[in-house]
């Protein structure tokens, strides 16, 4: 049996929790502090500092997809944040726009994140925007439903066409027309 000394155990214990310690702070990928990210969202005349985010690295999107996500955070730094996720337009951000725009409860934010994710996307993945979109046009929320079409406008397809025809039918407001992308017919 192998007697350790009061001091060789406190030795080992230490050993063991440093080298645990550098082993887990390697396998931890390494992302911009938040704090890095909130500042470039701060501002009174603010504008999307593609340039600045870009220099932070590719990564940069995990905590704009963080902040943008974080019901904790101010609503003008989360729609920055969301903005701004316009630039990475990945998988990642897709699926966020997605789950926040299907399952959204703020009729104000899912609007403002149509734009963006329309801005993101409509180039890069047009049959996912057509997809997403099209459902929006039966949404309670006129403008909601105007900001999608508004997108849609833009998606050069069969379908879009179809389902943009169909919703100008319920149009009954020409606000909301306008709003649309739609010339409302002048009514004598």
């Amino acid at each position: 049996m192998i007697k350790y000394s009061d001091r060789e155990c406190i030795v080992r214990y230490l050993s063991i929790t440093i080298f645990l310690t550098v082993t887990s702070l390697w396998a931890v990928p390494a992302f911009p502090a938040d704090g890095d990210v909130i500042d470039l969202l701060q501002g009174y005349e603010w504008q999307l500092p593609e340039e600045k985010l870009r220099l932070i690295g590719p990564d940069v999107y995990k905590p704009l997809l963080a902040i943008a996500d974080d019901e904790q955070q101010v609503n003008f730094i989360r729609a920055r944040a969301a903005l701004a996720l316009t630039i990475f337009p990945n998988d990642e951000v897709l699926e966020y726009f997605e789950r926040e725009i299907t399952l959204g409860k703020d009729s104000l934010r899912r609007r403002q994140l149509v734009q963006d994710f329309c801005t993101a996307f409509l180039q890069r993945n047009p049959a996912k925007v057509e997809s997403m979109l099209i459902p929006l046009l039966k949404e309670p929320d006129a403008r909601l439903r105007s900001n999608a079409a508004r997108c849609l406008q833009e998606v050069d397809s069969d379908e879009s066409k179809k389902a943009l025809t169909s919703y100008g039918a319920t149009i009954s407001e020409t606000w909301e027309a306008r709003a649309a992308g739609f010339k409302p017919e002048l009514k004598m």
